[in-house]
């Protein structure tokens, strides 16, 4: 018995039509106008339906004569943008990114500002990058996930005591100032272990509230590649979501995808324009 008899050949989805795509990017569009800045004690609201957005775009590019290979793919989205201007779609996602990026930072994030911003002293320049080094799990990430202290850990408190809330920067002054019998490495190191402490505590009641959101919205983003909203998010968010290789490999695979369909269609055109097929 032949083996062929049991072979099914992958089903081929029906290609959406453009009405359907619009009519899904239009329900999607009203739920990001529905995101808002969340107020202190709030959860962060950010449907994931808002990452399906760079998909749909790139559907529609059949539909106002463009390619949807054009690159940045902003380019996509001002296409769209401008053939079908009552979907307000750039309109919608500056007034979505302006509202995502109205929260505070994480404690990462101003450490990683004021590392790129000059701020850092000499010595915390050479603990931060050690640091970075001694935490970093992907080769090509930019920085280190900093998710333990650092072996130098008596240099944490002049490291990390700036990007702490106020209060908890009131607390380790104070607690300097009540061990007058503590001195050199062994005070330090107390000071130090204290800020990385509260450091990690700060930095992991942050992810909790705005992490998984942000996951979503660093996606987007990523995938707009509009250089403003990529520079808005960094200010927010840049190394905080700890998402950059999750990121990079969904649009890989986003681009795998889109790469295997265009070979595909090119494959159906050869078929279709080859001799033998003209001569049946």
């Amino acid at each position: 018995m032949s083996l062929h008899r049991h072979y099914s050949p992958p089903v081929k989805k029906p290609k959406r039509t453009t009405a359907s795509l619009l009519i899904e990017l239009k329900k999607i569009l009203a739920l990001a106008r529905k995101v808002k800045t969340p107020s202190v004690g709030e959860r962060f609201f950010f449907p994931d339906e808002l990452t399906r957005i760079p998909n749909i775009v790139s559907e529609l590019q059949e539909s106002v004569g463009k390619s949807e290979d054009r690159t940045p793919f902003w380019r996509c989205v001002k296409a769209v943008d401008h053939y079908y201007p009552s979907l307000g779609l750039i309109r919608t996602l500056e007034g979505l990114v302006k509202q995502v990026t109205r929260i505070e930072p994480g404690p990462l994030t101003r450490l990683l500002q004021r590392r790129e911003n000059g701020l850092l002293a000499t010595s915390e320049v050479q603990l931060f990058d050690k640091w970075s080094s001694e935490t970093r799990k992907a080769e090509k990430a930019e920085y280190g996930e900093f998710d333990t202290p650092p072996s130098d850990v008596k240099d944490c408190n002049a490291l990390l005591r700036p990007v702490l809330s106020s209060e908890v920067q009131l607390s380790i002054t104070n607690a300097e100032k009540e061990l007058p019998l503590l001195k050199g490495n062994v005070l330090n190191s107390m000071l130090g272990r204290l800020a990385f402490l509260e450091f990690s505590w700060e930095r992991a009641r942050w992810l909790e509230k705005y992490g998984p959101a942000m996951e979503s919205f660093h996606f987007l983003v990523s995938a707009l590649e509009n250089k403003e909203f990529l520079a808005k998010r960094n200010r927010v968010a840049h190394g905080d979501t700890l998402d950059d290789a999750k990121v990079l490999a969904r649009n890989v695979k986003r681009k795998n995808a889109k790469d295997r369909q265009k070979e595909f269609r090119k494959r159906e055109k050869l078929k279709k324009t080859s001799p033998k097929s003209v001569m049946r």
